[in-house]
């Protein structure tokens, strides 16, 4: 069965490997632990103990300026995708008004079929509609 150990609890048995006043198979039996586990613990202490009395102040600051240049960069990628989305957006609605006029002048009946003067002008039935380009014979 596992054991979850406190780390008061590993830190006692650490020092206490450290001391060197009993072997680490004494600690074992006395502890109920794992001498394998004994020596992690005792390795792990030796190689943490200077970060106890390590600037805490420096170690801090230097993980904020960290953050601080991944913000500014994620800002910077992002400032480039709102300009490249606004520039797809103009250029999308310059495309939608252009089709709506392309729509516009396709929807008259083309002068080659029949004479413009067949097709009159909106709401009325006697005016005649007029050629944009004045090519066919009844609106020259």
């Amino acid at each position: 069965m596992r054991k979850n150990h406190s780390a008061d609890f590993k830190a006692r048995v650490a020092l206490e490997a450290i001391k060197g006043e009993r072997s680490l198979s004494e600690l074992a039996s006395f502890y109920e632990v794992h001498p394998n586990q004994i020596r992690m613990w005792k390795k792990r202490l030796l190689a943490e103990v200077s970060d106890i009395f390590s600037d805490r102040r420096r170690k801090k600051k230097v993980d904020e300026e960290g953050v601080k240049s991944k913000l500014y960069e994620e800002i910077g990628r992002l400032k480039i995708e709102l300009d490249w989305l606004k520039k797809k957006i103009r250029a999308s609605v310059r495309v939608r008004s252009e089709r709506s006029l392309s729509r516009n002048i396709l929807s008259y009946p083309s002068h080659d079929s029949v004479s413009c003067s067949a097709y009159p002008v909106q709401g009325t039935t006697t005016t005649p509609l007029e050629c944009p380009k004045r090519t066919c014979n009844s609106c020259a």
